[in-house]
């Protein structure tokens, strides 16, 4: 068994010990899932790329450490300064994914009509939830930072949307991210709409949001391997190109020594 299995197996671990943590209201065990649950992803993602040092890769591992900070801050009782420090540090977290997927080549922008829902139904599906359910319920102290979390949001999905990718990569990227926008939603619920009441809501909320970076991590991981070897391969094609050079330099000089024979 491989160090990416051990950690897979660890991350899921962790997530089963925090959701045991939080229904029987057992603070050790909740703790050490929102302090070791993304990390655990960020190496299991450095292990995978054997800790390359692109500059995509390195807003990955980033991403990642800041992730973990805004997963440790909302177990302090702080109350709403807590809040306001997970949603801010949250709202990194994403800024950097997106700045990532701008990293692979996503822009949005295209003259495909198609192309339009890509861009309405986050925008309508998010500000829909935060401008009519969630807002009235938020505290005005974290008031602003909820509405920069909603356009970071809204920003996030729709460059997931228009990356640039194909296949396995672009699935996991758009899966994670679909469960993001979910278990914001029921974050809010939880702690807002329903101040924390609503245990059962937390201990759904908690393994999507690992799950849901973890997916993420898993598609731009595909995506960079698969990079790495279209770089190679033209690195191979060049080379074959010079050989073949040569070799028809060769024959053409070879013809010509046999035509001035002749």
């Amino acid at each position: 068994m491989n160090f990416l299995r051990l950690i897979v197996i660890a991350i899921f671990s962790l997530i089963g010990f925090t959701i045991y943590g939080i229904v029987n209201e057992q603070k050790f065990l909740l703790s050490l899932g929102h302090i070791f649950s993304l990390p655990l992803v960020g190496i299991w993602y450095g292990i995978k790329r054997n800790w390359a040092v692109e500059s995509t890769d390195y807003f990955v591992y980033f991403a990642f450490l800041i992730g973990s900070l805004a997963d440790s801050v909302i177990i302090i009782d702080w109350g709403q300064k807590g809040e306001f420090l997970s949603i801010s540090i949250s709202l990194i977290m994403n800024l950097l994914l997106i700045m990532i997927f701008r990293k692979e080549g996503t822009r949005i922008y295209s003259e495909n009509l198609q192309d339009l829902p890509k861009v309405l139904i986050p925008v309508f599906i998010i500000f829909l939830f935060f401008g009519y359910i969630l807002m009235p319920s938020v505290p005005s102290s974290i008031y602003v930072v909820s509405i920069f979390y909603a356009i970071l949001e809204v920003l996030l999905v729709i460059h997931g949307c228009f990356r640039t990718v194909r296949g396995r990569s672009y699935l996991w990227v758009i899966f994670g991210i679909f469960l993001v926008v979910l278990k914001d939603a029921i974050y809010s619920f939880h702690f807002f709409i329903f101040n924390g009441t609503k245990t059962y809501l937390y201990a759904i909320q908690y393994p999507l949001n690992i799950l849901s970076y973890f997916m993420i991590a898993i598609g731009i991981a595909i995506n960079q391997e698969k990079q790495e070897t279209l770089k190679k391969l033209s690195i191979f094609q060049q080379i074959k190109k010079r050989i073949n050079v040569i070799l028809n330099f060769i024959n053409l000089f070879d013809n010509k020594t046999i035509s001035s024979l002749n």
